[in-house]
């Protein structure tokens, strides 16, 4: 039997099976670069977050986030497809840990894009534009800059994915109206 879209995110919502993923790295590139922190939100949960200790450590923040991830039958990301998933895929591959089990994946920068031409595409746009309750949290460039040498501009960090994955769930509210399939 085979569901369609709005009845399995609806169920991954009652089970809260559905979950809001973002992670924040030290640069674009998984074999130069680490995870600083991912925080996944599921459906009706609290957040939760696993950070590193120093940047270049990430392994077992890695690890703990896929055991996290592989609990969910469905993720939320806002162009996660394109940059958190293979970045956390990379680093499971440095570390020699279990790749990332492939799940339902509702990538909501596609979402919104094939279905509304705004000017701008950014989740900080989209969340000031719906006038969702969660705002994109803004982090100047000294905070990233000073992240592998100063414990505080990792808890900003974490502070800023935490509003990210809250505010990708208020996105997901408004624009789940456009789901008509769930891919992984």
């Amino acid at each position: 039997m085979q569901l369609d879209a709005k009845t399995f995110l609806r169920l991954c919502e009652e089970t809260h099976k559905i979950g809001f993923v973002d992670a924040e790295m030290s640069g674009k590139n998984p074999d130069y670069n680490s995870l600083i922190v991912v925080s996944i939100l599921p459906y009706g949960s609290k957040v939760k977050s696993f950070v590193v200790s120093k940047v270049g450590r990430d392994r077992e923040v890695v690890k703990a986030a896929v055991e996290e991830m592989n609990k969910l039958e469905c993720w939320v990301t806002y162009y996660g497809k394109m940059f958190d998933i293979p970045f956390i895929q990379g680093r499971l591959l440095k570390h020699n840990l279990p790749v990332l089990v492939k799940k339902p994946h509702l990538d909501m920068y596609w979402l919104m894009r094939g279905n509304i031409n705004n000017a701008r595409r950014s989740q900080a746009f989209l969340l000031e534009w719906l006038d969702t309750p969660e705002k994109k949290m803004t982090v100047g460039a000294d905070v990233w800059c000073s992240a592998p040498y100063e414990g505080e501009s990792i808890t900003t960090l974490k502070t800023r994915c935490e509003s990210d994955v809250k505010g990708l769930k208020d996105l997901y509210d408004k624009g789940k109206r456009f789901v008509v399939d769930v891919k992984r």
